[in-house]
């Protein structure tokens, strides 16, 4: 059945259509909930006829029409609904605040704020643990002191007051005075020409003359002569110490001339000049000097006062004529053997050309510096295998050349040829022993590295020569084994030499392994 269409403008009170509307207003307000007029009176506490209409008809305002009329462009007047917005809404209780971990509270009048609470003490670490202490060595026992005995008379006062010189002493300051004191000890001062103060008894002394300083080398007087300086001088005679320890010599019947076989001997040598009994001297007083060296490098038959040697026995050997070859030690000869070197002559203007493996020596040659082998004999130890391919040599033992324990072997047997019977010194056996076995390097250039398989083989055929060998100081100008500043250009032989013999030295110095 439809709805019954309701008259706007129909009979009815303007209360009632009033009291409708505001029940119809009140329930679009909220939903579900119906506000009526016990609600709206419950809610503001008034009487519902005044929420209806506050201002009734007849008490200044006129009674409303019908809805053409109040929204006819009329002003409209305050509405049931503008009315209940105006009414306060209950108030909501708010939610609790979520508490602060600490928050300061206001000050009271009342009750005053507590103390905030201190900050927590973080907890000591624990300690480390106290290591142990070391036990306290016992203390030695304190020796007790001699008991100082007591002099059996107190000695007097010693004067103070000057003491008078005695006439032998005055003026005369280079007297001594000796001076004698109750405990025996003497003291020796210089005399003061004036006047001295001592305590005790006096005695003059005679000074003793000062040692005169060793007055500098005097140059020989034929240097002018010669057209030798100062400087050139002192360079030859301090060539001298870069000579080698042991030189050898080859000599023949032929050898010198054969003029006189005096020349050449197996108990010494005498050169030309000295056969008729002159005394040696120094090289610098001999008259035509340069004409007599260079003479005698040539071969010349010249009066010739020195004699030729070198430093490996291959060369030696040449110049034998299958007759002797000689060794002399430096460290043994005479006084007034002088050696030189012919590139040092050279360099010093006193001959024509250099000749390397050349040395002179200046005088007659003999005693314990000298020995002498026979040909056959060196032959017969083994040369030949020992000095192998060099020098052109052909008739040797291939097995003893290349091995190196058979080689030492031979190479020491040669060496106790060279050593006079009546020297029992280690050292020509160490040295010739190691020369002989370096022989194999000879003519190949490969001596200039240590070979120290042959050092070890060295080391164990030579450990008893190695314990009783006397050395000097490593900084002395004393001959040693071996020169390490000896000629050594194109000879690598010569070079394994030092080499082997300066690491033997070595190891002698330092009590490595041979004094054991």
């Amino acid at each position: 059945m439809p709805p019954r269409k309701r008259d706007m403008g129909s009979s009815g009170s303007s209360e009632e259509f009033t009291s409708r509307k505001k029940r119809k207003v009140s329930i679009h307000l909220s939903e579900p909930m119906v506000i009526g007029e016990d609600t709206e009176a419950n809610l503001t506490g008034a009487d519902p006829e005044v929420l209806a209409d506050p201002d009734p008809p007849g008490k200044g305002r006129p009674k409303l029409g019908t809805m053409r009329e109040r929204f006819s462009g009329t002003p409209k007047p305050s509405s049931p609904r503008e009315r209940l917005s105006k009414i306060p809404k209950p108030i909501a209780k708010p939610k609790p605040a979520a508490k602060p971990k600490s928050v300061a509270k206001p000050k009271s009048a009342l009750m005053p704020m507590p103390a905030p609470m201190p900050e927590p003490v973080p907890m000591p670490k624990p300690p480390k643990p106290v290591p142990k202490a070391k036990p306290i060595p016992k203390a030695r026992p304190v020796p007790k002191p001699k008991p100082v005995p007591m002099p059996k008379s107190v000695p007097k006062p010693w004067p103070t007051n000057p003491v008078p010189i005695p006439a032998a002493t005055k003026g005369n300051p280079d007297d001594l005075l000796q001076i004698s004191k109750p405990n025996g000890k003497k003291r020796v001062q210089l005399v003061d020409p004036q006047k001295v103060t001592v305590w005790g008894k006096l005695k003059v002394v005679q000074a003793e003359p000062p040692k005169p300083a060793k007055a500098p080398r005097k140059s020989p007087e034929g240097l002018g002569a010669l057209g030798l300086s100062i400087k050139q001088w002192r360079d030859l005679e301090a060539s001298q110490e870069t000579l080698p320890r042991f030189l050898f010599r080859g000599f023949g019947p032929t050898s010198g001339g054969g003029i006189d076989p005096r020349l050449n001997t197996t108990t010494g040598i005498i050169p030309h000049g000295f056969l008729g009994g002159k005394k040696p001297t120094n090289i610098y007083e001999i008259r035509g000097l340069i004409k007599m060296i260079d003479g005698h490098l040539y071969g010349q038959t010249v009066t010739t006062d020195f004699s030729s040697w070198a430093a490996c026995i291959t060369v030696a050997m040449r110049y034998s004529r299958n007759s002797h070859v000689a060794v002399i030690d430096r460290k043994l000869l005479a006084p007034h053997v002088k050696i030189y070197h012919v590139p040092n002559l050279n360099r010093a203007g006193l001959c024509l050309h250099s000749i390397p493996y050349e040395y002179l020596a200046y005088g007659p040659i003999d005693g314990p510096a000298f020995h002498c082998v026979a040909y056959s004999d060196i032959i017969g130890a083994g040369f030949s295998s020992l000095s192998g391919r060099s020098y052109r040599n052909r008739n040797f033992d291939d097995g003893v050349y290349r091995d190196v324990d058979k080689r030492v072997v031979a190479a020491k047997r040669l060496a106790s040829l060279f050593r006079p019977a009546n020297n029992q010194c280690p050292d020509m056996i160490i040295a010739l022993t190691a020369a002989f076995a370096s022989l194999i390097y000879a003519g190949y250039g490969r001596g200039e590295i240590l070979d120290k398989e042959l050092l070890r083989e060295l080391v164990t055929h030579l450990r008893n020569e190695l314990k009783v060998v006397k050395l000097p100081p490593a900084d002395s100008k004393q001959l040693a084994l071996v020169n390490q500043k000896m000629y050594v250009r194109r000879y690598p032989q010569l070079k394994q030499l030092v080499l082997l013999v300066a690491s033997m030295e070595e190891n002698i110095r330092s009590n490595k392994s041979y004094h054991e």
